[in-house]
């Protein structure tokens, strides 16, 4: 028993360093009692104090395990907010880009009332689209920029004759106007300074006088009745009946007849024409390394047969056709064009159209027209793709707002300035003539 305590004792010497063996030795059985008792009672409290640990212990992990399952849910709530934020984010830039495109509207609205407000007086019919000629103007036949498309005939001085179209298919009739007329606001141009544009020149013009101008695409049996071989006795029309013919079915125009402040003969094609005291405009030219060309095109081309539109439009055509292979980009009736414009080294701008089939088709008939960035001669951004082909005229930057402007036609009659406003490419100018004949 003395032994046990013994070893208890020594026990204690861990918490007790005043007390030595030899102490232990020396003493009695009442102060071994007594220090055993005092022992005992140590013991005894470092157990509830181990008990007390290990239940703090138990409720420690207890708080951790709610505190993974509150982290658990944090995540989950975390990762909802941010779509949320996402997702607010994307609506926020959809009606900012809407806003723009409806400011950008607006503005040209109040300045097309202030013009009117101010030739009010002078007539009650300048329409409210007329006075886009402040900032853009497309330019007819090569020598007319056109100031507004809904004239009134009374304006007219002398009977309509045939004036000669540049643009193929296009018909033509012309007479002159009586200026005393005419609104002030069309009025007052006269000898006005303008810019006018072709694919890769500009020239200052001024103009001389006014014309009311007739243009339409007639349908080929109307071509054929007006040369007399619709039928086998058939008798062509004069100049003047042909002539009185398109004034009655193409839309009609003021047009201001201009001359060029330029010794050259040869102007080539001019496409538009802004006012003198607006920025000359930035032509893009065309990339001329046709290798370089060619590899642009393969990279984008490639591009574009993975997107979404072009994958639902592939099954589309085997579904239609009920076949089983074949791209409807490419096949025996389809088509692709391409045009680069580079803005500056190693950067730009590309057009790709790719067309199958034709719009008389009733099996199959798709048109795909996009636009593409270039940076860096590596990195190439899909800007935007919409349904319809378009043939890309030129590149220009009109507002300098280092972003560049597609002048594109369809091939029946309709022409547009492709602008980007907010996030969206829209038809910012257009000018389409009546289309009568087969698209086939």
């Amino acid at each position: 028993m003395k032994q046990k305590i013994i070893i208890l004792l020594t026990i204690y010497l861990l918490f007790n360093s005043a007390l030595s063996a030899q102490n232990i030795e020396k003493m009695n059985k009442s102060e071994l009692r007594e220090h055993f008792v005092i022992l005992t009672t140590k013991i005894d409290s470092l157990k509830n104090e181990n008990i007390n640990l290990q239940e703090s212990i138990s409720k420690l992990y207890t708080n951790s395990s709610l505190l993974e399952e509150k982290n658990k849910t944090n995540e989950v709530e975390i990762s909802r907010i941010n779509e949320l934020i996402l997702k607010n984010e994307n609506e926020r830039k959809r009606i900012i880009s809407e806003n723009k495109i409806e400011i950008s509207k607006l503005n040209e609205i109040i300045i097309t009332l202030k013009d009117s407000i101010s030739s009010f007086q002078s007539s009650s019919n300048v329409d409210s689209t007329s006075t886009t000629f402040n900032s853009f103007a497309f330019i007819a036949d090569n020598e007319y920029i056109i100031i507004s498309d809904t004239p009134d005939t009374n304006w007219a001085k002398g009977i309509p004759r045939i004036q000669e179209a540049t643009r193929d298919g296009v018909y033509s009739a012309i007479t002159d106007v009586k200026i005393e007329s005419l609104p002030s606001v069309y009025s007052s141009l006269l000898h006005k300074q303008f810019k006018v544009c072709g694919n890769d020149h500009i020239f200052s013009a001024k103009i001389k006088s006014f014309k009311l101008l007739s243009e339409f695409i007639p349908h080929f049996g109307q071509v054929q009745e007006w040369d007399g071989t619709y039928e086998t006795d058939g008798t062509p029309l004069t100049s003047e009946q042909i002539a009185l013919d398109i004034w009655k079915s193409a839309s009609l125009y003021l047009v201001a007849e201009f001359d060029i402040d330029s010794q050259e003969k040869n102007i080539g094609n001019l496409y538009f024409a802004v006012p003198s005291d607006k920025p000359t405009p930035i032509l893009f030219s065309f990339l001329s390394d046709s290798s370089e060309n060619s590899n642009i095109r393969d990279r984008v081309s490639q591009i574009s047969y993975k997107t979404t539109d072009y994958e639902n439009i592939q099954k589309d055509y085997l579904s239609k056709l009920d076949i089983s292979h074949g791209k409807w980009w490419n096949n025996e009736n389809s088509s692709e064009s391409f045009s680069f414009f580079e803005v500056k080294n190693g950067e730009g701008y590309a057009i790709l159209n790719h067309v199958s089939g034709s719009p008389c088709d009733i099996d199959f008939y798709e048109a795909k027209f996009s636009i593409w960035k270039l940076k860096n001669k590596t990195q190439i951004l899909l800007l935007n793709m919409t349904d319809g082909y378009y043939s890309t005229i030129l590149a220009t930057d009109i507002d300098g707002d280092n972003i560049p402007e597609f002048l594109i036609e369809d091939g029946f009659g309709y022409c547009s300035l492709l602008k980007k406003v907010g996030e969206e490419w829209i038809d910012y100018y257009s000018w389409k003539i009546p289309y009568h004949d087969c698209p086939c």
